[in-house]
């Protein structure tokens, strides 16, 4: 008696599933990259904000050095990895396409 609620209320849910990929708009993933990067800088513990901004400025100037890179905005002190003075978030943005 059971087991036929759990498997009707289990075919609900993969049919809802079904019904709702099918009507995922094809723009909610895009075809061809956005023009922009995420980087997680994460140096090692006890790492000094010196130590930091001298990765973050090597990064940059690296990123920079790249074709494809229009700009870099650098973010110290936090990550998708935690808050502190060894970590950072770098944001490249890549030209557009005809330039690359």
């Amino acid at each position: 008696k059971r087991a036929g609620r759990y498997m009707l209320l289990y075919l609900g849910i993969v049919g809802l599933l079904g019904f709702f990929y099918l009507r995922l708009p094809e723009s909610f993933v895009p075809v061809e990259d956005q023009g922009y990067l995420i980087i997680d800088v994460q140096l090692p513990p006890g790492a000094t904000r010196s130590r930091t901004d001298l990765t973050a400025q090597l990064l940059e100037n690296y990123m920079l050095s790249r074709e494809a890179t229009g700009a870099v905005t650098m973010l110290l002190g936090f990550s998708f990895s935690g808050m502190g003075e060894n970590a950072g978030l770098a944001f490249p943005t890549l030209k557009d396409w005809s330039e690359r």
